[in-house]
């Protein structure tokens, strides 16, 4: 069922240090193809026979397949955190330009139509109106939609989406100029960075850091500042730094509740001009992303 080599690897590993973690990271590419033909409890039963090793968790597996599954298709969970308010995750939640991207706001205080009506969906009232159970759910539930982007504005409070942190394949780090803001964001990576090590065994998560609504090009020694700092953290997890300078375009969206997308319909020579300001960033997020523009 499995190469031959993938099952000579395992059995070669001590029975106390085998786990299903392991097993998962060794034949998650051929688990995949083989889901196409087979079902799961049989994948399990095989193992178990195989291996000899009972104590293969058949719910880890199914936990973690709705990733596997993403990561041989190229559907990303992208998250837009910072544990201080006023930052900008909103914001640039809705500038990022990518095909098939859909934001789900995930803060109980905050109204999805405040921010703009088209692109945002606000998880509370899914959940409220049409039985959603969970923000997991409501991930598969986009994917399966079509979406080839989950973007989630995340709350101040970890609380509310600690459930999906190893789900994230994407951190986005929006913060503003200032020692408040970048305290909150070292402790805000420090944190989730923390509880990531020790809930997952597997991490692929990837950061970027954006300095936003910056004025003067002085401020831009701060986002070094910082990227320094949360580089010690998550050493060669972070891979992009970025910045986004003020632009009067986007208080002006934000009060008419437009997404990009409907600004480029609206207003092209609003958005003409906006897009030299916003371009450098989306660029340096395609880079990291892997998205070809």
């Amino acid at each position: 069922m499995f190469p031959k080599d993938k099952l000579k690897l395992l059995k070669s590993i001590d029975k106390d240090k085998l786990n299903t973690s392991l097993i998962l990271q060794v034949i998650q590419d051929d688990l995949i193809k083989l889901l196409e033909t087979h079902k799961l409890t049989q994948i399990v039963e095989y193992l178990k026979k195989e291996l000899e090793f009972e104590n293969i968790s058949y719910h880890y597996i199914k936990n973690n397949l709705s990733k596997l599954s993403r990561e041989n298709k190229s559907k990303k969970v992208i998250a837009i955190v910072n544990f201080k308010g006023g930052v900008g995750k909103s914001t640039i939640a809705n500038l990022l330009e990518l095909d098939n991207k859909v934001i789900l706001n995930l803060d109980i205080a905050q109204d999805a139509e405040t921010i703009n009506v088209s692109d945002t969906y606000n998880f509370y009232a899914l959940k409220e109106e049409f039985g959603i159970s969970s923000i997991k759910e409501a991930i598969d539930s986009g994917f399966e939609a079509g979406a080839e982007y989950m973007v989630l504005d995340t709350p101040g409070e970890m609380n509310e989406f600690l459930e999906i942190l190893p789900e994230i394949d994407y951190f986005l780090v929006p913060f503003t100029n200032g020692e408040r803001s970048a305290k909150a964001t070292i402790d805000t990576i420090d944190t989730i960075n923390t509880i990531l090590n020790e809930i997952s065994n597997n991490r692929k998560d990837k950061w970027c850091l954006i300095l936003n609504k910056y004025v003067n090009p002085e401020s831009l020694t701060d986002l070094d500042e910082v990227y320094n700092k949360a580089k010690e953290i998550l050493q060669d997890r972070l891979e992009c730094k970025t910045d986004l300078k003020f632009s009067q375009v986007v208080p002006t969206i934000e009060k008419k509740k437009l997404s990009i997308n409907d600004l480029i319909k609206q207003n092209p020579i609003a958005y003409g001009s906006f897009k030299k300001r916003i371009k450098g960033m989306n660029e340096e997020i395609y880079n990291f992303l892997g998205v070809k523009k």
